[in-house]
């Protein structure tokens, strides 16, 4: 364990004091606005072994880092190291939202590769080209955008949302695939990644995207870069 986050000073000095007197590396320390982000969320008698990973009884956080195994998966990928640290990134975050609402992580994951540039193409934290709808009463940004109609590509500025950090916007984008009807297959599919990925792809209006051959897109980019692993179980 390097940085553990929870939400009782009780149990943050209680872990701390454990590591100190025991020569253990890591500490513990308060999230910030936990009651939005907070990844751990067990009884305050858990929260000890489970920051140590010493109860194979009780399941391993999410939220504060990957395994060796994956974080050596990511090492061995040939992309900028940039783009490894945010694939860690939305590893993560994908993981956690997947806890929380009916959607693939390997296909947010592999959304928002594409749709963000693998992180560096993020204006206001939206990592997934999210437009305003009726239904948003936060921030917006206006943004040079294109489009494909009738297979020319468009060029146009569009208002799009923007989020306070990173997580919001994968909580945001899987909220609209799990609320969305046109959608449903998607839900309906979410421990298959190919047909989530399929179903996001709606044949009808409005779909996700207008880019042709979205969906290979997005395959070739979850099977390239191994990211169905680096989503797989806890």
């Amino acid at each position: 364990v390097e940085v553990m986050f929870y939400n009782d000073q009780e149990v943050i000095d209680d872990f701390n004091a454990y590591v100190k007197e025991h020569g253990l590396s890591g500490r513990m320390e308060a999230w910030p606005n936990h009651d939005k982000h907070a990844h751990l969320r067990v009884k305050k008698e858990y929260a000890l072994p489970l920051a140590l990973n010493c109860s194979p009884d009780l399941p391993k956080p999410i939220g504060n880092g990957l395994s060796p195994e994956k974080k050596a998966i990511i090492a061995s990928l040939p992309l900028e190291q940039d783009k490894k640290d945010n694939l860690e990134a939305a590893v993560i975050n994908a993981m956690q939202v997947a806890t929380e609402q009916p959607v693939n992580p390997t296909v947010q994951v592999g959304q928002w590769a594409t749709e963000s540039g693998w992180g560096r193409n993020a204006p206001g934290n939206n990592n997934f080209g999210m437009k305003v709808d009726g239904m948003w009463n936060g921030a917006t940004q206006v943004i040079r955008t294109f489009e494909y109609v009738n297979g020319r590509r468009v060029v146009l500025d569009a208002v799009f949302k923007a989020y306070p950090d990173a997580k919001a916007s994968f909580e945001d984008h899987a909220a609209l695939i799990a609320r969305a009807p046109h959608y449903a297959d998607v839900v309906a599919a979410k421990d298959d990644w190919r047909a989530a990925l399929h179903g996001l792809v709606n044949p009808g209006e409005p779909r996700y995207a207008t880019a042709p051959n979205y969906e290979q897109y997005i395959d070739d980019i979850i099977t390239s870069n191994r990211i169905d692993e680096l989503t797989a179980g806890g």
